[in-house]
C-alpha cells in the first residue's frame, strides 16, 4: 500500500516517504483516533490495507470504489460503490471544508485496476 500512496501523491522524491507516514495517520472525517468509538478506531492506512486484502479476496465491492488522494493537502477521499464518499483528514481538520487556496489537485485510482493490481501481486501469497 506505501507504494500505491507514493506514486498518487505529487511531491519530490525526497518527501515521498514522510508524505507516505503522514496519508497512512491520517483520520476518518479528522476526528482523532482515541476520541472514536473503538469500531471506528482505524486510520487510513489501516483502511488501505484492508481494502487491499478484500481486493486480493476478489470483492467485487472494492473494484466498484474509487481511491482520491488529494495532492494539495493531505486527504484520501474513498468514493464508495454506493454514491457515497469517506474522507481521511489530518486530526482536528474538518473533512467537508476546503482546505487550500486555489484549484484542488488529486489523483484518482479506479478500484478495478487496484483490485487487479493487488490480485496479481498478492492473491494466493
Amino acid at each position: 500500500m506505501d507504494l500505491l500512496i507514493g506514486s498518487a501523491v505529487d511531491v519530490p522524491l525526497r518527501a515521498v516517504a514522510d508524505t507516505v507516514v503522514s496519508y497512512r495517520e491520517l483520520t476518518p472525517a479528522g476526528a482523532p483516533i482515541d476520541v472514536l468509538p473503538a469500531s471506528l478506531q482505524y486510520s487510513a492506512g489501516n483502511y488501505l490495507d484492508a481494502l487491499a486484502d478484500l481486493a486480493a479476496d476478489g470483492s467485487d465491492d472494492v473494484r466498484r470504489a474509487k481511491l482520491e488522494f488529494v495532492s494539495n493537502w493531505k486527504e484520501l477521499a474513498v468514493h464508495q460503490p454506493d454514491g457515497t464518499i469517506s474522507r481521511f483528514v489530518e486530526p482536528g481538520a474538518i473533512a467537508s471544508n476546503w482546505q487550500h487556496a486555489g484549484h484542488r489537485r488529486s489523483t484518482a485510482i479506479n478500484g478495478a485496476a487496484f483490485a487487479d493490481a493487488v490480485s496479481d501481486l498478492f492473491a494466493g501469497a
